[in-house]
């Protein structure tokens, strides 16, 4: 989305403080798809490869932008990295301020402002060595001239990395039993997600004593339902002339076990995608 009106991108800003002013103290909690043991030793995984491709560097920097409560900041931290992490919510920075504070870490600059004014106020700085957005870019107004504005952060050789980001939904063409064993998966899903969900909104109704009042995501995720194209991005980067590291489409599911099995299997269509650019060295 492009050239996005400033009041509907205002509008975006503020769905999103209100969301996750509400969801921060439970954020890890209740995104499974997230926080799941599968998911986590994707991203390590991943995150080791890229820390690889940039070895032989005396100090690596990175910008973990959207970090919410530090999913991807914490790890960096302990892969060596010096982090700069960005999020628009004081709320999701204060639960990773707590986090940081139990494990005596330093090493981490915490931002709160708005993703898009932050690179906008550093220009072309060419300094960092890794610029993260991970589940993102689908609450972005504009996402496409984000992206671009972050590769011009990134020093010669730097590594951006986009993961768990929305497919656009798929046309179904699989057969009539592998249909059906993924409609059954998506209901075991949602079940455990709705299950998850109830306790621990019940839980929070409870401590704070008040009614729960049902979260409206249609503008904070403003990007969910329609997907993003990877390959528009890839296109992107590659016209700024990055080497493509990876691109993979995904298959994710709340419940660990059900992304282990259909990534194994490929029952459904995939969901996410996760891809990661280097800048050149000259």
């Amino acid at each position: 989305m492009k050239n996005v009106p400033s009041v509907l991108a205002e509008q975006v800003h503020q769905a999103n403080l209100e969301i996750h002013r509400r969801e921060a103290e439970i954020y890890d909690w209740v995104h499974p798809e997230i926080f799941g043991n599968y998911e986590q030793t994707r991203l390590q995984h991943e995150l080791q490869y890229i820390t690889r491709v940039l070895a032989g560097r005396s100090e690596l920097r990175a910008l973990d932008l959207g970090c919410g409560t530090g999913n991807i900041s914490l790890k960096l931290l302990d892969l060596g990295y010096e982090v700069t992490a960005v999020d628009l919510s004081a709320e999701m920075l204060a639960v990773l301020d707590r986090k940081l504070a139990q494990r005596g870490n330093l090493k981490c600059c915490l931002v709160n402002r708005n993703v898009e004014d932050v690179l906008l106020e550093r220009g072309v700085s060419n300094d960092q060595d890794l610029i993260v957005f991970s589940s993102v870019l689908h609450h972005l107004p504009d996402y496409f001239s984000t992206v671009e504005l972050a590769y011009q952060q990134l020093a010669r050789g730097g590594v951006l990395y986009i993961c768990h980001e929305p497919l656009p939904k798929q046309l179904e063409h699989r057969s009539w039993g592998k249909r059906v064993i993924s409609h059954l998966l998506e209901w075991i899903d949602l079940v455990y997600i709705y299950g998850v969900k109830g306790l621990v909104y019940t839980r929070q109704a409870l401590m704070h004593r008040q009614r729960f009042r049902r979260m409206d995501y249609s503008l904070s995720d403003i990007h969910l339902e329609q997907g993003i194209e990877p390959h528009e991005l890839e296109k992107l980067l590659l016209e700024h002339g990055a080497e493509i590291l990876f691109v993979k489409k995904t298959h994710t599911h709340y419940l660990s076990i059900l992304s282990d099995l259909d990534e194994r299997w490929r029952l459904s269509p995939a969901s996410s995608f996760r891809l990661a650019a280097r800048k050149p060295l000259e």
